[in-house]
């Protein structure tokens, strides 16, 4: 027979037909007795955690356990005694962003160490490095430190908007499992030619989240000379303001590059000899009408090396390799009065199943 999940509270609900807020103060929960969490919060609603006594026995058991993430909504839940005394235990019972990057983001710095409420860690959600547990919510310009070491990434990064997080070159991040860089700012990877700067998960049988553009910044994420390996979704873009050059990303459980551009102009991307491989989906993934044009990418070893799947649009893929993939290149466009065009120039293309996969408009050459 199997277990039934317990909880000790469940807040369920839908922002859209309830404006409540929901506090959790003073409290002692010590729910030894949970198997999935002591609080469950599945709603939208603004939620405040604080100045209770939490503790669970089950070391792999949420103490408080939260929807998926949306940018706007955030958790207070500072002020608790989880249980544990070091922030590298605590970020993994608050099952919030800085443990999966798909969650909502809880605030948990402050905390208290010591079941007497008197102990506080008095650091805060944006110190990089708390109790030696690097990551965390980036408020103002902020460039991670050089160690003879690579650097762990225990809680997932969250690049503020207006704010600019720099890895210098030659950097080693390795990112604990789920984790990665969600920006909103800008994200700055120094252009040293002679190292790679590279950003890995802690072993090579777990995966780290990846990165996420999604900026509201005029100025250009530069991601050049980087190495981004063994992630869940690689490098995904909801923006055209970012530069890629002379990088390589590899080992994705899913595609490896997602690409949605932010506006329906002309968006050209010069990789300058970026290397793609190693992607369970796609390579490259344009999920955007408009013109886009590719040049200067290596991409193997794919379902699909390039895809544009969208409605309308252009797609120009130039001085290219692509190899050992299911299908080289993929366009779909609706059948409307809008056909698009694929045009490949001075590209090579080797051992693919399927080499061209466009089911209308017009081929260029």
């Amino acid at each position: 027979m199997g277990i039934s999940q317990k909880k000790s509270l469940l807040f369920t609900g839908n922002v859209r037909h309830s404006i409540g807020t929901i506090i959790i103060q003073h409290n002692v929960i010590p729910g030894d007795w949970a198997t999935d969490s002591l609080i469950d919060i599945t709603s939208y609603q603004p939620v405040t955690v604080t100045k209770n006594y939490l503790r669970n026995l089950n070391s792999d058991v949420c103490v408080i356990r939260v929807p998926n993430f949306r940018e706007s909504f955030e958790i207070n839940a500072t002020f608790n005694y989880w249980g544990k005394t070091v922030a590298m235990d605590i970020v993994d019972i608050v099952c919030g962003f800085e443990k999966d990057m798909d969650k909502s983001f809880v605030n948990y710095i402050p905390f208290y160490i010591d079941n007497n409420i008197n102990q506080l860690v008095s650091a805060t959600q944006d110190d990089f490095d708390v109790q030696r547990t690097f990551g965390g919510d980036i408020t103002k310009n902020f460039t991670i430190p050089m160690l003879d070491e690579p650097i762990i990434i225990s809680r997932s990064l969250f690049v503020r908007p207006g704010c600019v997080l720099t890895i210098p070159s030659g950097a080693i991040l390795r990112f604990k499992e789920n984790r990665g860089i969600y920006i909103q700012g800008t994200l700055k990877i120094a252009t040293g030619i002679s190292k790679f700067t590279i950003l890995t998960s802690v072993n090579d049988t777990v995966f780290w989240n990846g990165i996420m553009l999604k900026s509201t910044s005029d100025e250009y994420s530069t991601l050049n000379n980087v190495q981004i390996v063994n992630t869940m979704t690689g490098f995904t873009a909801i923006s055209n303001k970012f530069e890629m050059r002379r990088s390589q990303i590899s080992n994705s459980r899913a595609s490896c590059m997602t690409v949605k551009p932010d506006d329906y102009f002309v968006n050209t991307y010069d990789f300058e000899g970026t290397s793609i491989s190693d992607c369970k989906e796609n390579g490259i993934l344009f999920t955007d009408d408009g013109i886009i044009n590719v040049s200067n990418v290596n991409i193997k070893n794919a379902s699909v090396c390039m895809k544009m799947d969208e409605n309308y649009g252009y797609l120009t893929i130039k001085t290219s390799n692509i190899t050992d993939c299911s299908t080289a290149a993929y366009v779909r466009f609706g059948l409307n009065s809008k056909f698009g065009n694929l045009t490949l120039d001075s590209c090579r293309i080797t051992n693919s199943s399927n080499g061209l996969d466009f089911p209308c408009g017009i081929f260029g050459q």
